[in-house]
């Protein structure tokens, strides 16, 4: 069941961490309950493959780039929006399970494979 789900997982996100469809609130709900997964899977004894560690450092990575502090993800037109507490709780996760904080972007950032493009001030 495990290597079914991490491959099916591993599928639908992009080289740069975002979600296939492109929605940061996907990413956000998929980050939040992969973390979640990774962690009770991991106290249960079970290991996830590595690749499975650095693409939810990507998505991590991604998700501080399609978010703000305070504020949540980015609007792109999209009905799945992410407040700033929620935002603060997927970033705590992340930084809980995979042991690194999601630095925040400064200055240009890019998530080619997206097309997400940025500025960070």
């Amino acid at each position: 069941m495990l290597p079914k789900y991490w491959a099916e997982f591993q599928a639908q996100v992009l080289d740069d961490g975002v979600h296939e469809d492109r929605s940061p609130g996907v990413l956000a709900t998929a980050l939040r309950d992969a973390l979640a997964a990774h962690a009770l899977w991991r106290a249960a004894g079970f290991t996830a493959p590595h690749d499975v560690t650095r693409l939810l450092r990507r998505m991590a990575r991604a998700f501080a780039r399609l978010s703000r502090p305070g504020l949540g993800t980015h609007r792109f037109g999209e009905g799945a929006l992410i407040s700033g507490d929620e935002r603060a709780g997927i970033l705590q996760l992340a930084k809980a399970v995979l042991g690194e904080e999601a630095a925040e972007p400064a200055g240009p950032w890019a998530l080619p494979a997206s097309g997400y493009y940025g500025f960070a001030v």
